[in-house]
């Protein structure tokens, strides 16, 4: 579907450009987390040139295709072709595969409403790409997977009827992800200790952030992938010390902002912390964490000396009036006729 797009697309320019916004009108149902990841495997199977950053960073999808002639003829043929209840001739799943009329009523003889049943499509359908196992039919495969992830909810002590649906949640202080997230990221040569050492940064910026998602366990995906991906030697977990020149992620950003700190105070003080934290030589899993703590400590003391500096000034004013009002030296001296 993506590579569909991006072939149409490049009918009118070699360069394609498309913004978060056209790409969510264009495909409404697939999550731009989703989105990335069938971006990055058609550049790794050299079937477009990337020419920007990943599209949750940058906002924007920039690339040209490696061949243009060989691939016009595809969108025709990707547009036309039927949903699929099974993969292609590989048996590997495709990012247009669905659930047939057969499938859906089997879940809902099981009381699985559809609305819920296709808020898994998605994320079935991105495991099972990760894994690149096989299969003769999905069908059999998604009724199982949607059975456990429905058990699931309604096993969780907090849920109640109205929350087992297809409505997205916040995140929860305990929640942890699946195993089968884990599992996609071992295999993809991401360590445990890695892995665990970012879950308290992704609660704190979804938390702050009280957003709501029917996925967390995409968004932990994506979010562990990134943060592997953008430190060069941090697959292994290791805490390391802050290197001189270190900056803030966009994410660290965002946190503070929606604690209602500007930006130019944040950047304000990133030679502060790196001077600090350089002179400990004290090693972290996370400095991005560290750096949102700091600002936030700094803010917060900026803001109560402001307000004691304040409150002193005010009463320094309102007791020089009183001391003006009982003034009276200025009489001394002064005899009145009786």
């Amino acid at each position: 579907m993506v590579l569909g797009l991006i072939t149409d697309a490049a009918r009118f320019s070699n360069t394609v450009e498309l913004s978060e916004q056209q790409l969510q009108q264009c495909l409404p149902f697939m999550p731009v987390t989703v989105i990335d990841q069938s971006f990055v495997r058609l550049i790794q199977a050299g079937r477009v040139e990337n020419l920007g950053g990943p599209i949750a960073e940058t906002g924007i999808l920039r690339c040209r295709l490696s061949n243009i002639r060989a691939q016009m003829a595809q969108p025709a043929a990707l547009a036309a072709a039927p949903r699929q209840t099974r993969s292609s001739a590989t048996g590997q799943i495709t990012e247009s595969w669905r659930p047939n009329a057969s499938t859906m009523a089997q879940l809902r003889a099981q009381g699985i409403s559809d609305g819920f049943a296709h808020t898994q499509i998605m994320p079935f359908i991105a495991y099972w790409q990760e894994t690149g196992q096989p299969a003769r039919a999905w069908g059999p495969k998604f009724v199982n997977w949607v059975t456990a992830e429905f058990r699931k909810q309604q096993a969780r002590p907090t849920a109640s009827a109205s929350q087992v649906s297809d409505q997205p949640d916040t995140l929860a202080n305990n929640w942890q992800p699946d195993p089968e997230a884990i599992t996609i990221l071992l295999r993809a040569g991401i360590s445990q200790t890695f892995i665990n050492a970012q879950l308290p940064e992704f609660k704190l910026y979804w938390r702050e952030k009280g957003a709501a998602s029917q996925n967390w366990n995409s968004l932990f995906l994506q979010h562990v992938k990134k943060q592997a991906a953008n430190t060069a030697t941090g697959r292994d977990g290791i805490p390391r010390p802050i290197k001189q020149g270190w900056q803030p992620s966009p994410e660290a950003y965002e946190v503070l902002a929606m604690a209602q700190i500007p930006q130019d105070f944040a950047a304000q003080e990133i030679t502060k912390f790196v001077m600090f934290w350089r002179d400990s030589g004290e090693a972290k899993k996370s400095w991005n964490t560290q750096f949102i703590n700091w600002v936030k400590r700094s803010f917060n003391s900026r803001n109560q000396h402001e307000t004691n500096g304040h409150a002193n000034e005010t009463d320094t004013r309102q007791r020089s009036i009183v001391k003006s009002l009982t003034d009276t030296s200025w009489a001394d001296g002064i005899e009145l006729e009786g």
